[in-house]
């Protein structure tokens, strides 16, 4: 087993991942001597009618120690995906609950050279940067845009659709404009006369 160092600062920040190794490690001990309280053997017990009153890990961590269940959840999730990496980890600038969180999601070698380089006291990251957004589109382009949606809402609508489309049309804007361009769709070879 290897020695693990102690948190420089004890106060609570930079100690997520000693929080986290804590928790994985007491919840693998919990569930050697509750193993009825496993995730899927609870479901499995409970549906051939011998399940106990025992606390899930979750439940019971929660009680004892005035945490929520989601924060405890959290954290033993982190060191179940982290435990080889968390005492590389542990006073770094990933030790933070976002970056823990998202090199959890990273495969071991991707994560291994970021933790590296905290290792070796650049400041890092873990987590995605997050998207700029685009320049605010000026009037011409928002209208094109807008037309361009009109045009695929049109070319997708059928014929009927499309019909009842231009008499609502030509109530609203001009009147007899909307019957006008009916009649030229519906029947091509009969015209109609603007007044």
């Amino acid at each position: 087993m290897r020695k693990r160092s102690r948190p420089a600062d004890v106060t609570g920040a930079g100690v997520f991942a000693f929080k986290a190794l804590a928790i994985a490690r007491r919840k693998a001990i919990y569930e050697e001597m509750h193993p009825e309280t496993m995730a899927g053997v609870a479901g499995g017990l409970a549906r051939q009618g011998s399940a106990t009153d025992n606390l899930s890990f979750a439940e019971a961590t929660a009680e004892s120690t005035g945490k929520a269940e989601r924060t405890i959840r959290l954290a033993a999730a982190r060191g179940k995906a982290l435990r080889d990496d968390l005492d590389d980890i542990a006073g770094t600038s990933l030790d933070n609950k976002s970056d823990l969180d998202a090199m959890a999601k990273m495969k071991p070698e991707e994560r291994k050279p970021l933790i590296e380089r905290a290792k070796a006291g650049e400041r890092v990251s873990a987590r995605k940067e997050p998207k700029i957004a685009a320049d605010p589109l000026t009037d011409e382009l928002a209208a094109e845009r807008q037309v361009a949606r009109l045009m695929e809402a049109w070319n997708a609508a059928g014929p009927d659709a499309r019909a009842e489309f231009l008499l609502r049309i030509g109530d609203r804007e001009s009147g007899s404009l909307g019957l006008c361009i009916y009649a030229i769709l519906a029947w091509p070879f009969r015209f109609c006369l603007l007044s």
